[in-house]
């Protein structure tokens, strides 16, 4: 399993050349502009390790939960992936009008997780879940890929038109879409280490 984990950061990894060249491209010819969301004017002991829980620990835990959970179909992997879901739109969403601390917008993430859980528990027992099939996982794993990228636009680039918006995420579409097949052969924990192995790939250029 530790060989297909290396052999999807490889692939992984390419692809974000690939997306970083683009985007250069796409900053050179003026449709971009670039953001630094990690800048810091001194790299101290406690951005390093609030960086490392944040990229390493939370937003792949989180993330995984959210996107790929589902895409193995059950009344448990339901219940929780919608409640990931809803919770990280609407504090998406909510981050467009306010702006809060990190760390207590995952912590009440998390409690909001907790009350919708409870509150869908017993409608997504009583309710009948089809197998699915290759096409219908498939399907909804290229749904959620691009849901994954459009939820990150903004986070390293801003545009005036939304299409060159989608255009400088498309490398985390490619990311989720890869998560999502490691996700579906290899389970929910695996693809949270793979995330969470490329997210180191983005901590050390950041604090080296």
């Amino acid at each position: 399993m530790y060989k297909k984990l290396f052999q999807y950061l490889l692939i992984n990894f390419l692809i974000q050349i690939l997306a970083f060249l683009l985007n250069k491209k796409l900053l050179e010819l003026g449709y971009l502009e670039r953001l630094n969301p990690f800048q810091h004017d001194e790299i101290t002991l406690s951005f390093v390790f609030n960086l490392f829980l944040l990229l390493i620990i939370l937003a792949p835990v989180f993330e995984e939960l959210a996107f790929r959970l589902f895409l193995v179909q059950n009344p448990i992997n339901l219940n929780i992936g919608i409640a990931f879901f809803i919770s990280v739109a609407f504090f998406k969403i909510l981050n467009y009008f306010t702006s809060m601390n990190i760390f207590v917008d995952y912590a009440l993430q998390l409690i909001l997780v907790v009350i919708l859980y409870l509150l869908l528990d017993q409608f997504i027992k009583s309710i009948p879940i089809p197998k699915m099939g290759f096409l219908e996982q498939h399907s909804f794993l290229i749904i959620s890929s691009v849901i994954f990228g459009l939820f990150h636009i903004g986070i390293y680039y801003t545009s005036e038109t939304i299409s060159f918006k989608v255009i400088s995420v498309l490398g985390f579409m490619f990311s989720g879409y890869l998560f999502g097949r490691f996700r579906i052969k290899y389970g929910i924990f695996n693809a949270i280490k793979l995330h969470a192995s490329v997210n180191t790939l983005a901590f050390l250029a950041i604090i080296l």
